[in-house]
């Protein structure tokens, strides 16, 4: 059998197609990884806004409900409600705010408040819309 001596440059050609082929597929994957590693972290600032909102709700339900127990009421028309925080401060630059509608929906028996937190963390805003419904109960 005869030996081959002379390629020609096969060798190089293949070697250098092969690494431009390595370098093609390294570049696409890491291109993808950054890509995804920016996008989780914005869903990550967004679900915190949104569970600073959420948190704000929370805490204006609990300061309506604590305000409206402390006081002897007779008729829904007579709740005062108390005043909602303008802008609550927690860690860091996480806050939130509390809007409410000023057209409470009031029938006989039942008092409807309608407000609005705003959750604002790592310089992303969500708004949470909720309604606090309550219930005089009849004393006979």
């Amino acid at each position: 059998m005869k030996r081959l001596m002379n390629e020609r440059g096969v060798a190089l050609v293949l070697t250098l197609m092969m690494i431009t082929l390595i370098l093609l597929f390294v570049l696409t994957l890491l291109y993808q990884v950054t890509n995804t590693t920016r996008q989780v972290a914005t869903m990550e600032e967004n679900i915190d806004a949104r569970l600073v909102a959420e948190m704000g709700v929370d805490y204006y339900q609990e300061l309506v409900n604590g305000h409206v127990q402390n006081q002897k009421v007779e008729k829904v028309q007579t709740i005062k409600l108390p005043a909602a925080p303008r802008k609550y401060r927690l860690d860091g630059d996480r806050a939130f705010s509390i809007k409410v509608d000023n057209r409470a929906n009031i029938n006989e028996e039942k008092l409807k408040i309608a407000f609005t937190s705003e959750g604002t963390a790592h310089g992303r805003t969500e708004e949470v819309h909720q309604t606090i419904t309550i219930t005089l109960k009849k004393t006979e």
